[in-house]
């Protein structure tokens, strides 16, 4: 009988701490998502217009850079950094590194012909900060709250739950990640290649699993398929 009781609270001692990990892991990646929403809505540098950083196309001008910039001007470069560098480091990207008042020396393709520009870097308008403050810094957050309510409502614990969780957070951590990708901060550009590679397998052995489980695989080929993409998505990126 005493044996017996042992056995109940060691199990009991056990759950309490897979819950609170599973809520500290939750807290974890809450601070990550915040962080990157923080850098999204206050550190991205504010220049008057949007750049599509793989190709230099500019998609988007505000009123402030009209006198200087157009809708479909092609940014070759700035301050003799092309697009596709800005987002290497913060101490390489030009739109970080000028400050407001300084000077942007901006080389770009309008109807065929190289133009060479110079506009100061504009304040950051009181429009752009509503603007991003109803922009899709949001959109992670549900998949967060997703995984939180499978840690806290879904019982029994298992390989299906937990996997299910990990999708959630994953999910919710490559978005938030790809919403500052461009800019540099915190090595987003890998932590979204990472975390979009690991969502992967995540997916494919959740589905493994749910809703009808498939015979079970061994043990290396669990670590082959995780481990392989997060290597290629490091290495890659």
């Amino acid at each position: 009988m005493a044996q017996k009781k042992q056995s109940l609270a060691n199990k009991t001692r056990t759950e309490t701490i897979k819950q609170w990990a599973e809520l500290f892991l939750s807290f974890i990646v809450l601070c990550i998502l915040l962080l990157f929403s923080y850098t999204l809505l206050f550190l991205k540098p504010y220049i008057g217009f949007s750049i599509n950083i793989n190709n230099g196309l500019v998609t988007g001008v505000d009123e402030i850079a009209r006198d200087v910039i157009q809708d479909d001007d092609i940014i070759l470069s700035i301050n003799n950094v092309a697009p596709q560098d800005f987002n290497n480091s913060v101490e390489e990207n030009p739109m970080i590194q000028t400050e407001i008042g300084e000077n942007l020396h901006i080389t770009l393709l309008r109807n065929g012909d190289e133009l060479q520009v110079v506009m100061p870097k504009p304040p950051r308008s009181e429009h752009s900060f509503l603007a991003g403050l109803t922009g899709d810094w949001i959109i992670p957050y549900p998949f967060f709250f997703a995984g939180l309510i499978a840690i806290l409502f879904i019982r029994p614990r298992s390989k299906t739950r937990t996997l299910l969780y990990f999708f959630f957070f994953s999910f919710a951590i490559w978005i938030s990640a790809g919403e500052i990708s461009s800019i540099g901060y915190w090595s987003a550009s890998k932590i979204m290649r990472v975390f979009i590679w690991l969502s992967v397998p995540i997916a494919i052995n959740l589905h493994w699993l749910f809703p009808l489980p498939f015979k079970n695989w061994k043990k290396w080929v669990s670590v082959i398929i995780y481990i392989l993409p997060v290597t290629l998505a490091y290495w890659i990126s």
